[in-house]
This record gives C-alpha cells, structure tokens and sequence, in this order.
C-alpha cells in the first residue's frame, strides 16, 4: 500500500470584496471520493475549505502534513479556488518576464479596512519554496490547480462560471491597477532567503524547485471554469482517470483531459516537470506501480498501454455504440475496440464505426453478439485525434456566409468541428458583410491568412480548404503515440544555442518544453538573429529520429535534419540545418498585428524502427500580410497518417521569439 498524503483545499466563499465560486468544495469531494476508492494506497488526507482555508493553515499543511511524506509516499496539494496575478518584485523579472507573479488566493488573500487593502496571496514562488522542502524527502509530489490566474467578467451563460478574480471590485475602484509589489518581509521565505541572495545568485540557485509534476487548469492568460456543479477541468481530469482505471501516465494524462474539455472551453490545462525531471511525466498517477490486469490462463483481463474505458449502449434505432466520440479524441486511427460485460464472462471483438460528437458506433466483427438487454463496456486503443473547433461569426446579410459553409460541409474535414460558443473554438471564420477572414477564437484583429473580400462559392471552397490545411497542422502538432510501452523517459535531448551579435553562443534554457528567445538589432537596424539547434540519443538503443518544423503560417518542414529519418546510435548528436546558423525572422505580421511573440514548434519523432513522415509534410498557408492574389493558391496537403514504426515517441517543443516592439494595451 503506497501513502498518498494529500492536502485538499476548496473555496467558494472568499471574504468581500473577492466574488464567491460555487463548485470548489464539490470539486474536493469529488477528489476524496475518487482517492478513497483508489486501490493501493494508504489516504492520509488534510481538507480545508472555505475560512478553513486561509493562508497560514495552507502553508501549515505543506510543513506539517505533506511533510510526513518520505521516500515511497506520495504527496499530494490539490486547490480548486480563486487564482489571480500580483506585480513581481525586480529580482524575478528574469525568470518572470511578464513581471507578474502568480498566486493563489486563500481565503484571506484579499479583504479590506479602513487604511484600505490588504493582501495575503500564496505566490507561486512561496509554493516553489514550500514543494522543494517537502520534496526534498523523496517523495513523488504531485500538485493540481483547478484556478486561473488572470481575466476579467464572467462569461454571459448563467451556469458557467470563471474562476478569475476581477480586476474592478465591487467598489469600481479596487484593483484597478493590479495587486501591487509586496514587501519583501511579506514572502514566508523572507527569514531564510534574503532579497539580496536571489539578486546575486539567481531565482534557480536562490529558490530550487522541487521535483514535482504541477498540472494546472488552463494557461495564464485564460480562465478556468465551473459548469454542472463542478470545475470542468476537476470534472474532465476525473473522468478520465475512472475510464482509464487511474493506469495512466501524466503524459498521457494531459492528451485525454484536453480532448475533454475542448468539447466545450478553449481552456488548455498545462502540465509541468521542473528541468532536469521530464521522467516524472512518464510514471503513472501517483506513481502507482506500473502493474495492469493481465489476459491469463484463467482469462482475466489484460489492459496494457493507454486506453479508454467506454460504456457500450444499445439502442433499438441506432444500433450497438459507446459514450465516447470525436470530442474526446476517438478517431478511426483506433486499432481495437474491445468488449466485456459487466462480470468479464463474455469478450467480443469490434470495430469504429461512425463517430460523431459525444458517441461512436460500434461493429462487431466476430460471428457471435451480445444480448442487448444486458450491460458491457469496451477498451479503446490508439487513438491519436486532436479535433479542432472551429467558430463562425457571421455578420454577414442573412448570414449567407454561414450559409455557403454549411452548402459545402462535406468538404470539411473529419476532424472539424463547428461550435456553438466562441469560447470552446479554436479558431474563429470572421464573416463581414461581404468577406471572410480566419483568427484565432476570440482574437478578431489577427487574421492567420488573407481577407477574403467576397464572399462567393470560390473563397468559401478555399476557406474550408484552408482550415483543412490548419486541422492537418494542429493533428500533427498534438501526434503522439499512447501506448508507448518502451520509453520511461524522453529519449531525445534537444538542445539550442541562441548566437548574440558577437559570434558568441548563449544556451538556451528548456522547461518542460518551452524556449523562450530575443531578436537582436542588426547592424541595419533590423531586428533579427540566429540560432544552433541539436538533437541527442539518451537512449541505449540505436533510435530512428526525425524533427519536424512546424512555422506559424502552418507550414510541417522535414529537411532540417540531413535526413528525413536519421539513424541515431546511443550518445550520438545530430545538428539542425547542418550546424549551420538558422535566421531567426522577425515576420512582418508579427510586428503589423502586435503579436506578444513569433511562435513556431519542433516535433520530435523517436523509433525503434524506420518510420516514413513525408505524409506528415504540407506548405505554408499565405500569411496575412502576403497580397490577396496569393490566397487561392493550391497548397501541398496530405492525408492523415500515423508514423509506421514498432514503438514510438513524440517530443513537442515550442520556441518562443519576443516581439521586440510589442505594445501592452
């Protein structure tokens, strides 16, 4: 029995002037109901919600309860509340370049009196501070967020609620400005960590981080939500750990719970492993041991590798099918489809039928079938789908925009998929009263590709192919291989080397798969840059290894290794572009739009066997400051394929460019 120490904190009355929630503390029950079932373990659980929860009795169940945790236990911070952002002191700016810190807000993080307010926030540097010394004993810490960190109004539909702390209070002045810079005294680690030590040695030396795996609801920049009684990543996270039966790696984990959620929100949960720990995000949930019901001589059941646990429902017009579908990542890319009843007496083999949103008929390929007045369920395999959706927003007279799009509907994809909110969209068909344009959901100023200035059956024909072109992209973007049985750890180091204008070379630092760079100003004056990129074999295998570029014009480049498909021996170093120096460009629609960033990606693909990616490979869309001409222009696209090899794995990293003349407004 594993010891799994959890500390468990839920709010939804906050002090005024902080706007109360209404689904934390069912979130923490729906956590201790879940644990408290888990095989395996030993629960030694902590709760504090509402006034319980206040700062101290937080920092008191780091030091005093999650502490008890030694090697071989689990440690366990889950927080479902109010998240919000403060003004960071000077000496975090490096490692915060938004100059922001992020925080949790307890429930005496804000309250106000007659001086005026006063703040009390858990600061994500203080929780960095509480997990190293807690970590420190070995334990496997996991900590969860179901909170944002930023936004501003509640969205309009009544039964969803952002957890976001608004910037205008009840009074309509507090906050205005933001939570300002606190006073150095005012961090819990103020007594054993100076200012001045973290000036002079660094936030890394100063204030180590832990090993750890934080998964956290949705991005800064965005709002995490409640619905139905309950956080709707707490919810998502949850269904999938039961359908999975809690075998599942944290890798995989991230894949499923995003696939849920996106049926809904453009909520993006973030998962995260300190540099130096990528391992973790290959243990399964609470480091539970990497056991799984095997298929034996007396025929119990052998689950092995990522699977979903469906339920298999008849229907006397519809036929066989089971309660999952597109939104949850089934695809037709899914090997088996297995099926039981309920006491395991009974197995039937079958296939993917049609898939629609929430569902996926079910065809029975062995001569015998299940009675349909009794209850099964089925295991999913390989299914690798990452569907987008796709918002439009028609202003056009008698919305003849939406209509063309509809007329041409079976030229889509099978991977798009029309929203009903501009919140759960991906991307947004901005329709004028006589032209379309793509943007990101919500982000109507930043076209991706040309305005199309008519609206006709020509354009709406290459706007469907366009987003068919950027389904492609994201599909592989999001490829990954969830029954990889071979790989503990990410097998393939990636390494770059930004070059200053002096010829010298700075490395860049990697966390958890972001790199984040700066242009320099040319002897033109002309912002650019340049910078080395290599890839090395961790493994103690010979691999078969290819990077793919994927530009923010959509564009999957495979030549930047000297082959597309590189045989790699163990320790062995491959250089991008030859070793040569690769541009970094400042694109004209990064500064025309005020982009905060140049944003392009790098896919690793690792094998234990030759694999082919020319059918991952597609052009560049037009981007929107290219002349309209260019726009219905055919473009090299591909069907969608997986990579053929025995065992594979798929690294992501996104490098991030500053915009130099970026205006915060």
């Amino acid at each position: 029995m594993r010891r799994v120490f959890a500390l468990l904190v839920g709010i939804d009355t906050y002090q005024a002037p902080v706007p109360r929630l209404f689904a934390c503390k069912n979130d923490i029950s729906l956590v201790m109901g879940y644990l408290e079932e888990m095989p395996g373990i030993d629960l030694h659980p902590m709760v504090l919600l509402d006034a319980a929860a206040t700062k101290q009795q937080i920092v008191h169940g780091f030091t005093n309860h999650l502490s008890q945790a030694k090697e071989g236990d689990v440690a366990l911070f889950y927080y479902s509340g109010h998240g919000t952002f403060e003004k960071a002191d000077e000496v975090f700016w490096n490692t915060n370049p938004d100059r922001v810190l992020q925080s949790l807000l307890c429930y005496d993080g804000i309250s106000v009196t007659a001086d005026g307010e006063i703040y009390n926030l858990l600061a994500d540097k203080e929780i960095r501070y509480l997990i190293h010394k807690v970590a420190s004993a070995g334990s496997h810490f996991l900590t969860v967020f179901d909170c944002c960190h930023s936004g501003t109004a509640s969205r309009s539909r009544e039964e969803v609620r952002k957890r976001t702390f608004l910037k205008v209070g009840e009074n309509g002045n507090l906050l205005k400005d933001g939570i300002p810079t606190r006073p150095w005294e005012d961090f819990i680690f103020a007594s054993d960590i100076s200012r001045s030590t973290v000036n002079d040695r660094g936030v890394r030396n100063a204030l180590p981080e832990g090993p750890h795996i934080q998964i956290a609801a949705c991005l800064p920049e965005e709002s995490a939500y409640e619905r139905g009684g309950n956080g709707v990543f707490t919810r998502s996270f949850f269904d999938v750990l039961t359908r999975t039966g809690g075998a599942i790696t944290y890798f995989d984990l991230q894949s499923h719970v995003r696939n849920f959620i996106k049926n809904d929100f453009r909520q993006v949960p973030q998962f995260y492993v300190p540099q130096g720990y990528n391992d973790l995000i290959y243990r399964l949930f609470l480091d539970q041991p990497v056991t799984f019901d095997r298929q034996t001589e007396s025929g119990e059941l052998k689950m092995e590798g990522s699977f979903l646990k469906a339920n298999v429902i008849f229907h006397p017009q519809k036929g066989w099918y089971f309660d999952l579908g597109h939104i949850n990542g089934i695809s037709k890319q899914a090997e088996t489809v297995e099926v039981f009843s309920q006491d395991r007496s009974e197995q039937y083999l079958a296939k993917i039928g049609a898939i629609r949103s929430g569902e996926t008929d079910v065809i029975f390929t062995s001569l015998e079938r299940p009675d349909p007045e009794k209850k099964y369920w089925a295991i999913v395999r390989g299914f690798l789908s990452s569907p987008i959706k796709v918002f439009l927003n028609d202003h056009s007279p008698g919305l003849v925009g939406s209509k063309l799009i509809d007329q041409y509907s079976n030229l889509l994809g099978s991977n798009i998929y029309l929203a009903e909110e501009e919140y759960a969209a991906d991307y947004t068909v901005q329709i004028g009263e006589n032209s379309y344009s793509i943007t990101r959901a919500e982000d109507p100023l930043r076209p991706l590709v040309p305005i199309f200035r008519f609206i006709n059956e020509g354009n709406t024909q290459t706007l469907i192919a366009y987003l068919n072109h950027i389904s492609q992209w994201e599909y592989v973007k999001n490829l990954h291989n969830p029954n990889s049985l071979l790989f503990a750890s990410s097998p393939i180091q990636l390494n770059i080397q930004q070059r200053t204008g002096q010829r010298e070379s700075m490395e860049v630092p990697i966390s958890n798969g972001l790199a984040i760079l700066q242009y320099d100003r040319r002897p033109d004056g002309r912002w650019g840059g340049a910078v080395q990129i290599s890839v090395t074999n961790h493994w103690e295998r010979k691999l078969f290894v290819a990077c793919l570029y994927l530009s923010s014009n959509f564009q999957i480049y495979e030549q930047f290794l000297p082959q597309n498909v590189n045989s790699m021996s163990p320790g062995s170093t491959l250089f991008l572009n030859d070793g040569l120096d690769i541009p970094l460009v400042y694109e004209r629609e990064i500064a025309e739009y005020n982009h905060k960033y140049s944003i392009f990606y790098l896919k690793i693909i690792a094998s234990t066997a030759p694999f082919d990616v020319m059918n991952l490979v597609q052009d560049a869309l037009p981007s929107a400051s290219q002349p309209e001409t260019r726009a219905g222009r055919k473009m090299k696209t591909r069907k969608e394929k997986n990579p053929n090899a025995e065992d594979w794995i798929t690294q992501l990293y996104t490098v991030k460019i500053r915009n130099p003349d970026f205006r915060d407004s």
